[in-house]
């Protein structure tokens, strides 16, 4: 699994500490559906995929009800953080979201919002998108670390994954 493979890199090179508690989430094995902990540190893991039509990476977010129908993640049974991997060629990152942006951007369920079973991450090497995707890069941006290069920025990837204790 490739993004499981880049988060415990990042990890064990940051941190010194290994990843736990590693769970496959079956029906989301396209997008590589993972859980896991980082420290103390509930994370979602997802690979997000290019699409041939759209620009930006498309990901699931969904689970199954009691009637095996697909719904999204609701915000109360969802781990503390959402990490979604981009993996494209030569460049590299990923955006860790917490769960309370994701409620406030309407992508997990809650009692104010119904929630989505997918939506689209756009790296900064993104370019040349239209408005409403614009708009979301704006606010992915402050939650994406670029793994691409030597210079990687730990200080935002630590931030993000709020310090977790190894």
């Amino acid at each position: 699994m490739e993004s499981l493979n880049l988060i415990e890199g990042v990890v064990a090179r940051m941190y010194q500490c290994d990843v736990t508690r590693v769970s496959e989430e079956s029906q989301n094995n396209e997008y590589e559906g993972t859980t896991l902990f980082v420290g103390n540190k509930s994370l979602r893991i997802r690979l997000a995929k290019k699409t041939p039509t759209k620009q930006g990476y498309f990901v699931v977010l969904w689970e199954k009800d009691d009637r095996g129908q697909n719904k999204p993640f609701d915000a109360y049974n969802s781990p503390e953080l959402l990490v979604v991997c981009v993996i494209d060629n030569q460049q590299k990152g990923v955006f860790i979201f917490p769960k309370v942006l994701l409620v406030q951007q309407k992508i997990l369920s809650s009692q104010q919002t119904k929630g989505k079973m997918a939506f689209r991450v756009y790296p900064d090497w993104v370019v040349e998108l239209n408005k409403t995707a614009q708009q979301t890069q704006t606010w992915q941006k402050n939650y994406f670390v670029d793994l691409s290069t030597d210079q990687v920025d730990e200080d935002r990837f630590k931030r993000l994954l709020s310090k977790s204790n190894c």
